[in-house]
């Protein structure tokens, strides 16, 4: 009668424990519980008796009937998973009970399921997988209510917060948790990280379906929920191994897919930004007179105008720090580019030919001193390439030091031209 007296002293130890809280008591009633045989390890005689031992308890509709070991080890398997369903709470202190705590819902779990009539033949996994979701989502839960209580007093979006909070949550389950619950299931940390990411994108989705711009929000949230994806992908790999972290990532984890939807966002912003620059470029051409800032710098105003506002643009670009790939920076600078082409255009467009402002050369002839004069004579009265009072204001505006103020500042927009180029090539290159 080995297995009588050893669940009765099992209960009777969990029974003082859950009183008195001494975890020496624990540790014992683990040491009895370990003791009790399996069914197959039984003595014909022992299981017979076992068999013939029945209770019975009152339920809502009624009573159930239940055998020797259901009636003493389903209340502590009942008791530790009630400790376990929300272990966040319970152990928010420290997990040093929670080993213990799960040995006895195991144990008793083992001896549980070879009963006749168990209505639950879970495996060792799904007891843990239930405890770890269980408890997950109540904190979860109460992370949610933190978040939205603190909402008024920052300027944060709560999506960010809780992505934040949720890889802290991430992080302490990690290191704290998870090593104890990895003994009864491997992947443990897997699914508590898969299990988190599926909570926090089911927050997420209704404001990834509606976010059309490149918003405030969106530069808030976008960081943060990418940073905890890439946490959770980190972690799954680290549980499964890199062999079979691809497998279980297509199974278990549905990506965000961040990058693409902030990509078509930061593209938009793009193109609106280039729109801007070169109506800037256009209004500073327009307004531009062609002489030198100062004595050192010997370009035009309009190139300095142009520079400060891609500057400001750029350093816009490089402050969103949303998921984007190179494409979009290759994009940026590819009408950085264009802007600069334009704004050289307009430059030199603005020249006239040099053969309006230098008389053509006369013809060559032989030399005879009355066809000389008279060459030289009807030349200067007949030419027609002399200016006239229609290209006087173009002429004078265009006088050498104007010219070499234009010469100067294409020089300047030129090398703005051909560093554009090359940050491009390296990008290029560095996306191979």
């Amino acid at each position: 009668m080995c297995n009588l007296r050893l669940t009765t002293i099992s209960s009777a130890l969990s029974i003082q424990f859950v009183v008195t809280g001494e975890s020496e008591i624990l540790k014992y009633a683990i040491g009895q519980l370990k003791k009790i045989p399996l069914k197959e390890q039984r003595g014909p005689q022992e299981r017979l008796h076992l068999k013939s031992l029945r209770s019975k308890v009152e339920i809502d509709d009624g009573f159930q009937e239940l055998t020797f070991l259901q009636s003493l080890l389903s209340p502590i398997q009942g008791w530790a998973d009630k400790q376990l369903g929300d272990y966040h709470l319970q152990f928010a202190e420290g997990a040093s009970a929670l080993q213990d705590i799960l040995t006895v819902a195991m144990s008793a779990r083992r001896l549980l399921v070879e009963e006749p009539d168990q209505m639950t033949q879970s495996t060792e996994k799904d007891q843990v997988e239930s405890y770890i979701s269980s408890s997950l989502k109540s904190e979860f839960s109460r992370i949610i209510l933190d978040v939205e209580s603190k909402a008024a007093g920052t300027h944060e979006h709560p999506l960010a917060s809780l992505a934040m909070e949720t890889q802290k949550l991430l992080r302490k389950d990690s290191s704290l948790f998870m090593p104890i619950l990895s003994q009864w299931y491997p992947r443990a940390t897997a699914f508590a990280a898969s299990l988190l990411h599926k909570v926090y994108g089911n927050k997420l989705k209704p404001f990834l379906d509606g976010v059309e711009h490149l918003t405030e929000d969106a530069v808030s949230v976008f960081p943060a929920a990418e940073s905890l994806e890439q946490y959770v992908i980190t972690l799954v790999i680290s549980s499964c191994g890199e062999e079979t972290a691809d497998a279980y990532l297509r199974g278990k984890v549905t990506l965000y897919q961040l990058e693409t939807m902030s990509g078509t966002l930061v593209l938009r912003w793009v193109n609106s930004q280039l729109g801007r620059i070169l109506s800037w470029v256009e209004r500073a051409i327009q307004q531009e007179a062609w002489n030198p800032i100062s004595a050192q710098q010997r370009h035009g105003s309009s190139i300095v105008e142009v520079y400060r506002i891609v500057e400001e643009t750029v350093d816009q670009f490089f402050a969103l720090k949303v998921p984007m790939r190179s494409g979009e920076l290759s994009s940026l600078l590819n009408g950085i580019d264009n802007a600069f082409q334009v704004y050289t255009n307009h430059v030199v467009d603005k020249l006239v030919s040099k053969e309006d402002l230098i008389p053509p050369v006369p013809i060559l002839t032989r030399y005879k001193k009355e066809s000389g004069i008279k060459a030289f004579v009807k030349k200067e009265s007949v030419d027609p390439r002399l200016p006239d009072e229609r290209r006087s204001s173009q002429i004078n505006d265009l006088t050498t030091p104007k010219l070499c103020v234009r010469l100067n500042t294409l020089f300047v927009s030129l090398a703005s031209s051909m560093l554009s180029s090359y940050t491009r090539n390296y990008l290029f290159i560095n996306d191979k």
